[in-house]
């Protein structure tokens, strides 16, 4: 038997969200100040810093899709979870038809 917690799945799927979103502002936060230091304060200037510069932008795109990767992974949690309820439901709605018919039949044979 196979027991699965549709609720808990949920949670870790939010929680997923949640730290991916965080996660996704910092980065963002980080990979601006970096950019930031020739063009808007000047702590780095020449072409060292305009390499850097492209260098960070190259590389930011990859911690940002490893946190768009985090969030359809939530997403597919979601999902599992949803199709886990969906399917006892529609298991249990046979089970209880087969105990009708089972009940019935036997309601007929004792009849006979």
């Amino acid at each position: 038997m196979v027991e699965i917690d549709t609720s808990q799945l949920r949670d870790v799927s939010k929680e997923t969200k949640q730290l991916s979103s965080d996660y996704l502002e910092h980065i963002q936060k980080i990979f601006k100040r970096i950019n930031g230091m020739n063009r808007e304060t000047g702590e780095w200037v020449g072409d060292s810093s305009l390499k850097f510069g492209i260098m960070a932008s190259n590389d930011s795109r990859q911690y940002i899709k490893f946190a768009n990767i985090l969030t359809r992974y939530a997403n597919h949690l979601d999902n599992v979870a949803e199709k886990i309820d969906l399917l006892c439901i529609g298991v249990k709605k046979q089970w209880q038809n087969y105990l009708m018919i089972k009940k019935h039949y036997k309601t007929l044979y004792y009849q006979v």
